[in-house]
């Protein structure tokens, strides 16, 4: 209720602060119109409440036991492929990853490539730009 009305009076004092020449009697209505509509609007939807309805969470609970419980036998077998499988990767996998002393190697070609980049691209604009512009 006090937004609402916060919000008519922000829109009234709005309205009468338009600094100019004195509008016509037909615009000043018009705003008062326009104002009106917009606090009762602003009041309308700060008073209302919107409808919320609570979903049935128990026919959801027994599909859910029901379901497990029905296939019990099958969500097993399933599980227990799955765990074979999941044994078998784990034995093949190896780390491709580079080591500390190889990375460090490389670092300085890294930053040479990286800084060589970075300066073209800084450089080829600007040489662009003369070239263009004839050096004016």
């Amino acid at each position: 209720m006090l937004r609402a009305v916060v919000l008519a009076a922000v829109c009234v004092c709005a309205a009468s602060l338009n600094v100019g020449p004195r509008p016509s009697l037909k615009t000043v209505q018009d705003a008062a119109i326009r104002g009106a509509m917009a606090s009762s609007l602003a009041f309308a939807m700060s008073t209302a409440t919107p409808v919320i309805t609570s979903a049935d969470m128990s026919s959801m609970a027994v599909e859910r036991a029901s379901f497990t419980m029905a296939d019990s036998d099958a969500q097993e077998k399933f599980l227990a492929e799955r765990a074979k499988m999941k044994t078998q990767y784990e034995q093949d996998v190896e780390g491709t990853y580079m080591t500390a002393e190889e990375t460090k190697e490389k670092k300085a070609t890294y930053l040479t490539v990286v800084y060589g980049l970075v300066a073209i691209a800084f450089i080829a604009p600007m040489v662009q730009f003369f070239y263009y512009t004839g050096g004016k």
